[in-house]
């Protein structure tokens, strides 16, 4: 196991070694190539860690937890040590010098809005012309007085030399804000999606969390593969899982949506359904193609919410979108999402075993009955499930 209170630890509990593991569990799953933490050489100049994507490019990560005097301005990317006489910005835009494919990354805890808002203006305008023309239009401007246009000349031009140079690289540079805390989440849930016991024993996220910053730690330097991750994990009884191929969770999941649809009609009389608009309009609503969404269902007691919901969720079953509903008035002593897992004979959170059912795909959470619980707990799972389906 990991030293206790080690470098290990401190790597993964420090927020860019956070960030490091979140990358290395995309490494892990197959959506990336190769993972190089403190490169040596010119690669390694002002970033944390490197990946190689499957199409060959490269994508430098530099991440930096907060500052205690502010943002991230332009003003501040673009300083220059005086030891180095190199800045933030000059580091992540002299990966970028070297061809027209590789890809940059700033991540931090803190704001970083005006290199934010220059990077996204940039991808969503095709051409230098259209991206000028957005900088010269004062209406598109937080400050309304070309602030950002004026911030891009003094801080970035002088780095790239030209606009066509400044657009192309701020095109292939990407900004993340998200605090420590999120951070943490979203790297836990991964693991939970990710890794598993094949002896069936019990595991807390934030272990397998050091143990990889554990890994890390011994890999600096060097190039990491997915296999080398699992042969690592392997040695302290950890596993890939592959919720896809898995019948067993497939199983549950089918049985547990016929249960409830079946006690739901239990007392239709003759046994038959009145369609709904309703579930139609539900059906419509969850499955065309514009991303992630939360739909609410709400209606006086009596009036049928249930029933809708069940001709909703043959629908969307036989539309082939892997679904798994959940009622909260059976699981009114759970505590933690997995507890609602074990308690539907879920491996793992439902939302976790339906995002990995789904595979990357669409899937379907349905959660009835949430006033059985109270308004705290209410919001905490809300925010969890929700969290992992996004």
């Amino acid at each position: 196991m990991p030293r206790p209170g080690g470098d290990s630890g401190k790597l993964g509990d420090r927020y860019e070694g956070i960030w490091t593991i979140g990358r290395l569990l995309e490494l892990a799953s197959g959506q990336s190539e190769r993972l190089t933490v403190e490169p040596i050489h010119d690669d390694g100049t002002g970033i944390e860690f490197v990946v190689r994507q499957h199409d060959g490019a490269k994508e430098f990560h530099s991440a930096k937890r907060q500052r205690a005097q502010g943002e991230w301005s332009l003003a501040v990317l673009s300083s220059k040590d005086k030891k180095t006489d190199r800045s933030i910005l000059s580091d992540l835009f002299g990966k970028l010098s070297k061809n027209d494919v590789d890809r940059v990354c700033f991540v931090s805890s803190t704001g970083a809005n005006d290199i934010r808002e220059l990077t996204e203006r940039a991808h969503q305008r095709k051409t230098l012309n259209d991206f000028e023309a957005d900088l010269n239009d004062k209406s598109t401007d937080r400050k309304g007085s070309n602030a950002l246009r004026r911030s891009m000349e003094k801080y970035v031009l002088p780095i790239t030399s030209d606009w066509a140079t400044a657009y192309d690289y701020l095109h292939r540079t990407k900004v993340v804000l998200i605090d420590e805390a999120t951070l943490t989440r979203q790297v836990e849930q991964h693991i939970a999606f990710l890794v598993y016991r094949p002896d069936q024993r019990p595991f807390s996220e934030p272990e397998v969390r050091v143990l990889l910053g554990d890994f890390v730690h011994s890999q600096l330097g060097a190039e990491i593969q997915a296999g080398e991750v699992w042969e690592y994990l392997k040695q302290f009884g950890y596993a890939k899982r592959d919720w896809a191929v898995d019948a067993s969770v497939r199983d549950v999941l089918r049985e547990n949506n016929r249960t409830y649809v079946r006690i739901v009609e239990s007392e239709l009389i003759n046994q038959q359904r009145i369609p709904r608009d309703e579930a139609q309009a539900l059906l419509a609503e969850l499955t065309n193609d514009d991303g992630s969404k939360k739909v609410l269902v709400s209606a006086p007691a009596g009036v049928g919410k249930s029933c809708v919901l069940a001709q909703a969720i043959d629908a969307i079953i036989a539309n082939g979108i892997p679904t798994l509903v959940i009622r909260m008035d059976r699981h009114d002593c759970a505590r933690l999402p997995r507890d609602i897992g074990t308690q539907m004979g879920l491996p793992q959170s439902p939302a976790v075993v339906l995002a990995g059912v789904s595979h990357g795909g669409p899937s379907v959470l349905v959660v009835d009955q949430l006033d059985a619980v109270s308004q705290g707990l209410c919001i905490y799972y809300f925010r969890e499930f929700m969290g992992v389906m996004e």
